[in-house]
C-alpha cells in the first residue's frame, strides 16, 4: 500500500479518562493547566504547597495547586462494509477505506490513543470487530478487504449493534460509510452514541452524481440489490441525478447537526489534510 500521512485531531469538550495521554481532561494530576486551590487534607501532596496562598486563608488552611492532567483517549473506526461502498468509479472504494483506516491508525498510534475498529454490513461483522486497544495489531497490507459476495453484504441493519460494543467514556468515533443508508437508521445510531464525539466521514465518487461522460442508452446497476435498469443517459438525466444528490446531502447534514456532528466528504482521493483542517480549521 502507497505511504499514507497521519493528522491532527482533538477531542471537543474534556475527557474524563484517567489514562495520561494528550488530550484536556476533567481528571486531576500531573498536567500544566492550573485548576483550583483545595486544602493539604483533600488533595495530599506537600510537593504542591502554595505558602503565600495558604498564609493569607482566613481559615489557616494549607492549600495546595490542583493541577488537570492530559488524558488519552479511545478512538474508534465505525466502517461500513456494505455492498455499496465497492463501488469503484474513478476511485476504488475498498482501497480508499484501507487508505483512511491507515491513516486513522497512524494518527491514534502517534498521540497515544487507543483504536478500535467497528465492522457492519447487514449485520454486525464480528471478524472486524477489534476493542480498543495501544498495540494496534492491524496490517492492512494483510487484512482481508473483500467484502462478502451474496446477500451478506447487502443492508445496513448491522449499524443498530454497533453502539453496543462501544466504551462508556467518551470516545472518538470515525464514521466511514458513503451514507447509502436509511435516514431513519441514521438517526438511531446518532441518538445511541450520543454520548461520543462522532466525525461522519462521507465518500463520494465524482461518479455516483455526475454520471460518466457519455450519453445514449445505458445499463445501471444498483449495489445494494443487484439490480439493473436501462436508463437514457441524457443531460436532463444527469441534472435530475445531481439535484438528488444534493438534497440528499442536505438530509444528512440536517440529521448530523441535529446531534452537533460535522460531516467530512471526501470526494475523489483521500488527502489526511482534510481531517485535520476539520478538527482545527473552524
Amino acid at each position: 500500500m502507497e505511504e499514507t500521512f497521519d493528522f491532527q485531531y482533538k477531542l471537543s469538550g474534556s475527557s474524563k479518562s484517567s489514562r495520561p495521554g494528550s488530550h484536556k481532561s476533567s481528571e486531576r494530576g500531573s498536567g500544566m493547566e492550573f485548576n483550583r486551590l483545595v486544602s493539604l487534607q483533600q488533595y495530599p501532596d506537600p510537593r504542591r504547597l502554595d505558602l503565600r496562598a495558604s498564609i493569607i486563608d482566613p481559615y489557616e488552611r494549607w492549600l495546595v495547586r490542583e493541577f488537570k492532567q492530559r488524558s488519552a483517549v479511545s478512538v474508534f473506526a465505525i466502517v461500513d462494509l456494505s455492498a455499496s461502498v465497492r463501488f469503484h468509479g474513478l476511485q476504488n472504494g475498498k482501497n480508499l477505506i484501507a487508505k483512511i483506516l491507515t491513516s486513522v491508525m497512524n494518527s491514534v498510534r502517534r498521540y497515544g490513543d487507543r483504536f478500535g475498529l467497528i465492522g457492519f454490513d447487514n449485520k454486525f461483522r464480528q471478524d472486524w470487530f477489534m476493542p480498543a486497544t495501544q498495540r494496534i495489531p492491524v496490517n492492512f497490507d494483510t487484512l482481508n478487504l473483500q467484502f462478502p459476495p451474496g446477500k451478506t453484504g447487502r443492508g445496513h441493519k448491522g449499524l443498530m449493534e454497533a453502539p453496543n460494543w462501544l466504551p462508556k467514556e467518551k470516545c472518538l468515533l470515525f464514521f466511514i460509510s458513503d451514507f447509502h443508508i436509511s435516514l431513519n437508521l441514521l438517526s438511531y445510531f446518532f441518538s445511541r452514541t450520543i454520548s461520543h464525539q462522532v466525525v461522519p466521514i462521507i465518500l463520494e465518487d465524482e461518479v455516483e452524481h455526475s454520471g460518466y461522460d457519455r450519453f445514449g442508452f445505458a445499463f445501471l446497476s444498483d449495489s445494494e440489490t443487484s439490480r439493473k435498469k436501462l436508463v437514457l443517459l441524457t443531460k436532463k438525466f444527469k441534472d435530475s441525478l445531481k439535484e438528488n444528490y444534493s438534497k440528499r446531502d442536505q438530509q444528512l447534514l440536517t440529521i448530523c447537526r441535529q446531534f452537533n456532528s460535522m460531516p467530512v466528504k471526501i470526494l475523489g482521493d483521500f488527502d489526511p489534510k482534510v481531517l485535520t483542517e476539520h478538527f482545527f480549521g473552524h
